[in-house]
Order: structure tokens, then sequence, then C-alpha cells
């Protein structure tokens, strides 16, 4: 769930994903936890635990897929398309009693085969000429499909293609079609540099094509793992991955939500609502229904032919612009460029005053408290933190909810419980915002109980949606909130959150029950 450097990963969560070939839908799902907040405020007896593994953050994927592989109820996974990132298969075959056969990912194959070139650092090596020798990687792998003896021949036969040798080449050269006139388009016509140094190269790639031709077998299906990263991606859309969800069980829910929706679209929510027996509401089901219907179209219209060549043309336009405005331009941007065009000596010969270089406000005698947003609720986080009364009721806080404390009732599966054994009092409460999106916020909290109402508003701190300012007819000018018309009052969002919960705590106990999840 974090991104690592190849060389040091330390995430604390980690997820993995069985996805149907064929139905492209997720068939399980597996996760791994290293940390439990619960753990370091509270001792282990009190909660249920969150952490599952002990091991390091490499060693999840292995651990995850396996567990799935051999514990998949209904069905049996007997082909397995991935990468060659990881120990997965080894441990597979170790646990596994039936026989599982890898497939390896092409698009990750070509990805491995043009890093293996650049990584050779050959003075004839250059970026043209490997991305010409990652097209004949897939030009030999995609014309061959499901023939691993013709993957293995077309793989090792990239070297002399490249360099003229045309005498295994098949019917796709176009030099078996016009051998008087036939001439390399992408490769230069005679190459540079000395004949000890052609031959070098030529080894160089006749060794790398050496150990992916070795891998003819598994390559030879031509499947692809991008369903998963299309997973992923709506899994970074749930739990980004500057965010931490990882302590508590708020992760998995998330992941659950992802799942639901690669399944069955958007419109899950809806299925969600109902199965709690709640109503998903006219608004929400109009837009969830156009979004997946958008969805849907934007699918079907990335998979035409003529759509993807139009894609390809429009990538090779914007390439050839770059480079033609980064040519004009000079050098712009560089790694460390600083520290070899300008050094800190040659800074102080100048005069130049590096402090107003790196500050220019430092001795501009602006209060920076002026400047903070009066809305903003942050600017007092130091005093509240300081505040002896907060801290005493925070510390209340944890002892009411350390007493609310119940063991989990018996009979029923970890995963399918919902612990409600704890008194309560029905309180109905609903929400306004700015729209649907999830960038947008909340500018009504209103709730209601047998007792007592409750009634707040707050302005946000973006834009409204048109068609949620006339559903709701919530409308912010000048920050004043005003509804239908007129001025309300409001509070800042700190406020209307803590006024929010001094209404529920004023509420006494009422009831008992508990349900267990069906």
């Amino acid at each position: 769930m974090t991104r690592g450097n190849g060389k040091f990963t330390n995430s604390r969560t980690g997820h993995a994903e069985l996805i149907g070939i064929y139905c492209g839908e997720v068939i399980a799902s597996g996760r791994r936890h290293r940390h439990c907040t619960l753990c370091n405020t509270k001792s282990p007896e009190d909660h249920e635990c969150h952490a599952n593994w002990t091991g390091s953050s490499k060693a999840m994927e292995a651990d995850i897929v396996t567990s799935l592989v051999a514990n998949l109820k209904g069905a049996r996974v007997t082909v397995l398309v991935g990468d060659e990132d990881s120990s997965t298969m080894v441990k597979i075959r170790e646990v596994v009693p039936w026989r599982v056969l890898k497939v390896t990912d092409v698009v990750h194959a070509k990805k491995n085969f043009g890093s293996a070139l650049f990584a050779a650092r050959h003075k004839l090596l250059t970026p043209k000429i490997i991305e010409y020798l990652k097209d004949c990687m897939s030009y030999a792998l995609h014309q061959n499909q499901d023939r691993p003896d013709d993957v293995r021949s077309a793989i090792m036969n990239i070297p002399s293609h490249v360099f003229n040798d045309h005498s295994n080449c098949g019917m796709w050269c176009r030099f078996k079609r016009e051998p008087g006139t036939y001439k390399h388009k992408r490769l230069p016509e005679v190459w540079a540099g000395s004949e000890d140094n052609k031959q070098s190269l030529k080894n160089v790639i006749t060794t790398i094509c050496e150990k992916f031709a070795a891998k003819a077998k598994s390559l030879a299906p031509c499947l692809s793992s991008n369903v998963n990263e299309s997973f992923n991606f709506v899994v970074t859309t749930f739990a980004p991955k500057n965010r931490h969800y990882a302590g508590t069980q708020s992760i998995d829910r998330r992941i659950d939500g992802a799942v639901l929706q690669k399944n069955k679209g958007v419109q899950y929510i809806m299925d969600v609502n109902r199965e709690l027996h709640l109503s998903p509401g006219d608004h929400t089901e109009k837009h969830r229904m156009a979004v997946a219907v958008q969805r849907k179209r934007r699918s079907e219209k990335s998979k035409l032919p003529e759509e993807k060549v139009k894609r390809r043309k429009s990538f090779k336009l914007l390439v050839s612009d770059q480079a033609r405005k980064e040519s004009a331009e000079g050098v712009q941007y560089k790694s460390a460029m600083g520290f070899s065009s300008v050094s800190g000596k040659d800074v102080a010969e100048q005069g130049i005053d590096t402090r107003q270089q790196i500050d220019p406000i430092v001795d501009s005698h602006v209060d920076t408290q002026q400047q903070l947003d009066p809305f903003d609720d942050s600017r007092d986080t130091t005093q509240q933190q300081l505040d002896p009364a907060i801290v005493i009721s925070e510390a209340n806080n944890n002892n009411k909810i350390a007493r609310r404390k119940r063991s989990v009732p018996d009979g029923t599966a970890p995963m399918n419980r919902i612990v409600a054994n704890v008194d309560f009092a029905i309180v109905v409460f609903d929400t306004e915002t700015t729209g649907l999106s999830c960038m947008d916020e909340i500018v009504q909290l209103a709730a209601q109980s047998t007792e007592s109402r409750f009634n707040g508003y707050c302005c946000p701190s973006v834009k409204f949606n048109t068609k949620a300012s006339s559903v709701n007819k919530l409308a912010c000018r000048a920050n004043k909130l005003y509804q239908g018309g007129q001025l309300v009052k409001t509070v800042t969002k700190r406020e209307l959150l803590l006024d929010f919960l001094q209404f529920l705590e004023g509420h006494g106990k009422k009831n008992s029950a508990s349900c267990t999840q069906g």
C-alpha cells in the first residue's frame, strides 16, 4: 500500500486479489496487516486485534496469493498470470498439492526487456534503438501466440534481424518482399563505431534475448495482468497511498468497496443500502446509473482499433513536439543541475544574498497570523493541544469508550459479525452537501430523536454544484451561507461536529440489542 524504491519497502499493509482471466471479476481477496492502532492505546484483550502478519513487507504478496490459491472454494486455480518480481510460484509449489502453471505477464515482460537493455549501458544503445528492440520483442510474442517454439525462434532472431541478417526472418519482414530496396526505417543504415563495438552490442542483445527465450513457454499465451493494475488503481481511489488507513479495519472496508465496484460497477452502493434496509435515494440512484453508463461507453470506445491507433498517433505527436520544444529551449530541468552549474563559491563571489533567494519573506516583517484563513480552525491547534480542559475531556471520552467494550459473541465468524450489544438510543440524522463527488463537503447536519432535534450549518471551502444547490436550496456568497435566499447562522466545521457529539451524548441509554450479520 506504500510505494517502495525497489531496495527498501516498509508497507504496514498489503492486499492481493485473484481475478478471473475470462470473467474479469475478483473471485478472492486477501490482506496482511503488520500494525494495529488499538494495540498502541489499549490492552490486547479489549479489542479484536487487526494485525495478522509479522513477516517483512516483501513477503506479503507470496503468502497472500498462496493462501488464496490453496483455500479457494468452488474452483481450482490451474493457471496463474503474473510478473516475475516475487517468489510466489516457489511457495505455491511447496504448499499447493496440484500443478499450477505459471504464465508470465506479457506487458511486464516487455518492460523488463527494455530495462535489461538500458541496464547494459552500451554506447551504441540509444533510447530510440531500445524502443525499436522492444517493438521487435512485442512482434515476436504476438505474431506467434500459443506457439512456444516459434516464440523462442523469433526472440533469438532479433539480433540477426537488427544487423541485417534476414535468413531466419519470416514473411513479416519486409526484406522477404523487397530484398533489393529494404532499409531499416528506425535503425541507422551504417552503425557508428568500430566492428568490435558492433559485435559487442550484438553479443549484449543476444545474451538478453537468450534469457527471455528460455521463458518462451510461459510467454507464448500472451496473457496480461492489466486487469489487476486496473483494480489497484480503483483501490487507490478508496485508500490513497498518502493516507494511512492500515491501523484499523477501515482499510479492509475500503478494499471491499473497491472489489464491489470492480465486480458490480459504481452502482454497487445502491445494493449495499438495500441490504442494510436503507433507501439509496433518487438522486444517488440517478447519479450512479449515469456514471455507470458513461464508464461503459468510455470502456467500449477505448477498445476499438481506430481508437488505439488514434491514441498511439497522439502520443507520438506529443513526444515529438516535446522534443522539439526542449531542443529549442535548452536544458531547463535536470537532476542536481544546480550543483553542477553554480557552486557555493560562485554565489559568494557574486555577492548574492542566499537567504533572500531561499526564503524571500524572511525580512519582509509580514505578520503570518494575518495571512491565515479566518475560517481555518487549524490555526488554534497548539492552544487546543495545551488546553487542560480538552485533555481531561478526551480522557473522560476514552474511559466511556472503555466501559462500553463488550466481548465478541460466540458462534459467529470474525469477518461476519457486527458488535452492537451496547445500550443505545435511536437518532436519525441527515446531511446536505455541496455535491456528490468525493471532494464535496457537508454544509448542513440535522438530527432528530424522540427527545430533541439538532440542526447546524457551516460554510464550505469548495464551490456548490449547481444541481445540488437547486435541490437543497443552499448557496454560499462572500463566506456567508444562504438557504432559500435567507441568511443562516453558521459555525466552523469543528464546532459543528463538537455540537453534534454533545447532542448525541445527551441521550440516555434506552434499549439494548445485539445482531449478527447474515
